[in-house]
């Protein structure tokens, strides 16, 4: 089961900040979780929220604001707002980036692929979205990149019935990865994710994971996920590590 640390390793940094992936990588997590949003002026940044009060105290919202004044702009931490590009060209030789688009737009999809779609040095790089358009977007402008569907209560909004939405989803997008909610991963979700091939990577929010994290943990890894996108990539480590000694 993959470790993949959300948003960074949270356990040893904020949220998307430099710290965060470098003590992603520093303690051998498989893959990064990272966050899209773009600047007034269509440059994508790597952050979660659209306004940025929470991570920086700035009471203002990034589509609003040029590049040059993000650039200016530290964290909480101190930091500078990452730029997706300087981020992917640091860390993807190191190690698989999963970058979620938060943006609906198709045109910034096509900006984003349009950055990496030609290089030939990366690892797997994907790119996810909650998102009909940008994945769309991806297929038909950048069809070698890695597309994957992110599932939750909200994503699916028509009359496709809920138990079947991810699969019109992933099909209409050409996606062969999903990351559902762990709310919806059950055999009956697995048994469907192995009759279409999809490789699954759950997601959990911070409060719902550190519950009761050892149950949680145990009911994916004996479902046979493939990873989880987890608040605590080093306790999962150590927890992983324990279950599989003999």
């Amino acid at each position: 089961m993959l470790v993949i640390a959300h948003r960074g390793n949270l356990e040893c940094g904020l949220e998307n900040s430099w710290t965060a992936f470098r003590q992603a990588v520093a303690h051998g997590c498989h893959r990064i979780e990272l966050d899209v949003l773009f600047s007034r002026d269509n440059h994508p940044f790597v952050i979660h929220d659209e306004n940025l009060l929470r991570l920086t105290g700035i009471d203002a919202n990034l589509d609003e604001l040029p590049t040059k004044e993000v650039e200016k702009i530290t964290l909480l931490n101190g930091e500078k707002i990452p730029r997706l590009e300087e981020v992917v060209d640091h860390f993807a030789p190191q190690i698989s980036l999963n970058v979620e688009l938060k943006s609906q737009r198709a045109d910034h999809a096509h900006q984003v692929g349009s950055l990496f779609a030609t290089r030939q040095d990366l690892p797997t790089l994907i790119f996810s979205s909650f998102y009909v358009e940008p994945l769309v977007a991806l297929r038909e402008r950048h069809p070698t990149l890695s597309r994957a569907v992110l599932w939750g209560r909200d994503t699916w909004h028509c009359a496709t019935p809920a138990h079947i939405g991810p699969q019109v989803f992933m099909e209409k997008v050409g996606a062969r990865i999903i990351h559902p909610e762990t709310q919806w991963v059950n055999a009956s979700f697995m048994d469907r994710a192995r009759f279409h091939g999809w490789q699954v990577f759950p997601w959990i929010s911070k409060s719902a994971e550190e519950k009761n994290p050892d149950e949680i943990w145990t009911q994916l890894k004996t479902l046979g996920v493939d990873g989880l996108c987890t608040n605590f990539p080093l306790r999962l480590q150590k927890w992983l590590k324990k279950r599989n000694q003999p």
